[in-house]
């Protein structure tokens, strides 16, 4: 798997950084407005230079995508004015669509994947790091000890290096078992990235053409993430991760009938897992969901207020809110929270629009005679079912998130449709 050896140019260059700054500001919390407003600047005045420089030439399945995106953006945009939270709602429906914009056009101006393989590079590098860091925290930094900040409590690990003072959120129920967070909010957040960085180093581990010593870096780096997200503690993303990986090696099987067999096994097995955890009350019942089954109780009011229009984008924690009677809430459930967002009859037709996509996208990537297209592609559409799987416990899609980024960035690389 190689790229051809060409410069990537200055504008390009801009690209990637603005974008690798936003996934830094995304992952470690921040909300600075100003640096978020500078990167999606960036972004835009880049990408008018390239259209200006060369001509973007759209085929049949990008006009469609696109014309769907900006009617799903019009209608979030309309249900959003005529609703209480239209403050919050407006600002937060043009962030999420105009970033999202951005990503789907920088994916198309590249038509060789250059960019992409050193967009996955940089994020390869910033998820090393987080996971270092947070891996040395946590085994030679203090007892978690209980800090107050901007009113909020939390219990945070230190380590103190000369006149340096370094720290990190942690979770958990003793000192001896607890979840790191690393740079980031919180140790889900930590290890879902942790668990895309895996992925993504996949495909430098199936390029045959390497030396030794970037295998031995690649397999140390699936080991990095591995142990640091059993750290980072997301039951979810442990489950994920050996799911994730049988994934990638069914789709790298060549014969069909072998293929087809381990499918229906693999997904035997994870069904006959879910039936036996339902169907035994004692298994069921000591499994702690920290809070979301309170949140989870309120679906049926969501739902029934919501079965022809939503409330616009973000509008869940608002909703959750009201009818909790807090000030802290989250869905913890994309498809409920788009519910409340967009309406059942909207979540219903986007849910089945990107399950027929991804069906779609392995045919073809699993006709691909290119490994170095068909390796990146595969495991940008394992993302997308990954992201797609962690949504059932959090708020991945149509959000400011990280999550969203990758999975219209991947939805979009892929429907190039291009090397096919």
């Amino acid at each position: 798997m190689r790229t051809k050896n060409k410069a990537v140019s200055l504008i390009d260059k801009l690209i990637l950084c603005s974008v690798w700054l936003q996934m830094i500001l995304i992952m470690i919390g921040n909300d600075n407005k100003i640096l978020i407003i500078f990167c999606i600047f960036i972004q835009f005045l880049s990408i008018i230079a390239k259209i200006k420089k060369k001509p973007l030439i759209l085929n049949k399945n990008n006009k469609i995508f696109l014309i769907l995106y900006l009617i799903l953006f019009a209608y979030s945009i309309f249900i959003s004015v005529f609703n209480k939270y239209r403050n919050e709602t407006v600002i937060t429906t043009v962030l999420v669509f105009a970033s999202s914009l951005l990503i789907i056009f920088i994916a198309w101006l590249e038509s060789e994947d250059k960019a992409i393989l050193i967009l996955l590079k940089g994020f390869i590098i910033i998820v090393t790091f987080l996971a270092i860091y947070g891996i040395v925290l946590r085994f030679f930094g203090s007892e978690p000890t209980i800090t107050v900040k901007n009113g909020i409590s939390q219990s945070r690990q230190f380590l103190n290096i000369g006149p340096f003072r370094f720290s990190q959120i942690v979770m958990g129920n003793s000192k001896n078992d607890y979840g790191v967070a690393s740079l980031t909010p919180n140790p889900n957040s930590l290890s879902y990235y942790l668990l895309y960085g895996f992925l993504i180093n996949q495909i430098f581990i199936q390029i045959k053409k390497q030396k030794k010593q970037k295998i031995f870096l690649n397999i140390l780096l699936s080991i990095i993430f591995i142990f640091g997200i059993f750290i980072a503690g997301s039951r979810l993303a442990i489950i994920l991760l050996p799911f994730s990986y049988i994934l990638l090696k069914v789709f790298l099987i060549k014969d069909t009938k072998k293929r087809s067999l381990l499918i229906i096994t693999t997904i035997g097995i994870f069904l006959f897992f879910i039936l036996f955890i339902l169907t035994n009350t004692s298994i069921l019942g000591l499994i702690d969901l920290n809070g979301r089954e309170e949140m989870w109780s309120k679906i049926p009011d969501i739902v029934k207020s919501n079965i022809l229009m939503g409330n616009g984008i973000g509008s869940s924690i608002l909703v959750l809110e009201d009818l909790l009677n807090t000030s802290k809430a989250s869905m913890h459930n994309t498809y409920f929270s788009l519910i409340s967002d967009l309406g059942l009859v909207i979540s219903i037709v986007m849910w089945l629009a990107i399950f027929l996509f991804i069906i779609i996208n392995l045919r073809h990537i699993l006709k691909l005679k290119n490994e170095e297209y068909k390796y990146i592609r595969l495991i940008l559409t394992i993302l997308m079912i990954i992201i797609l799987m962690q949504a059932f416990s959090e708020s991945t899609l149509l959000t400011y998130s990280l999550p969203n980024l990758l999975f219209i960035y991947s939805m979009a690389t892929c429907i190039k449709r291009k090397n096919y």
